[in-house]
């Protein structure tokens, strides 16, 4: 299931877990072996580990067999835990004190199906945050950016102009702040100069 070295290749690693999800684990590799057939070169590479070595039955009841343990692992591009409703497996402890050792050296960590639990019981064993995922979040966020902005460049939409246009029609501005502090009292209910008032009365 390893696919030949290349010195420009990505390495993926995937970690899978006792009873874990087949469909996962086939949609994460497929599209790196259709890149590969694609490009016609070793574009990606993968490892099947397990945490102890052995074969890992999926939920399905296939047996899968892997390629090393989590102890044998060596360095990799990211590694992919492939887990389904078991989240609670024995060697937990120490595939967990794996998974931080990677993440504190710098590793990319991702997760597929229920994997993310055991990402997150790293956190409750008292565990540093993962570093990876902090990473992973920090790309998809600024990639989520930069397409807002390629997509209001491309619709003549910017926020300089957005500003622009705001002052160029004050009125519907304060209209809208009006509405809204009409709303925010009537919530609140009368004020004190108005109850004042109609104690009087």
């Amino acid at each position: 299931m390893t696919e030949q070295d290349s010195p420009d290749s990505k390495h993926f690693a995937f970690l899978m877990i006792d009873q874990f999800s087949m469909l996962c684990l086939s949609a994460a590799i497929d599209p790196l072996r259709s890149a590969n057939r694609m490009s016609g070169k070793p574009v990606y590479n993968w490892t099947m580990v397990s945490i102890d070595g052995e074969p890992v039955k999926a939920s399905n009841g296939m047996v899968v067999q892997v390629d090393e343990s989590i102890d044998s692992l060596g360095a990799c591009d990211i590694l992919f835990v492939c887990a389904g409703y078991r989240t609670e497996v024995p060697g937990q402890s120490h595939m967990l004190a794996k998974l931080r050792e990677r993440s504190r050296r710098g590793g990319t960590l991702c997760a597929g199906s229920c994997g993310s639990i055991l990402l997150r019981g790293r956190r409750r064993s008292g565990a540093a945050p993962c570093r990876g995922d902090a990473r992973v979040r920090g790309r998809v966020r600024a990639r989520r950016r930069r397409r807002r902005a390629v997509r209001r460049r491309r619709a003549g939409d910017s926020a300089p102009e957005r500003r622009a246009a705001a002052a160029r029609a004050p009125g519907v501005t304060d209209a809208r702040r009006g509405v809204g502090r009409a709303v925010r009292r009537a919530a609140r209910g009368p004020g004190r100069r108005q109850r004042r008032l109609d104690r009087i009365a």
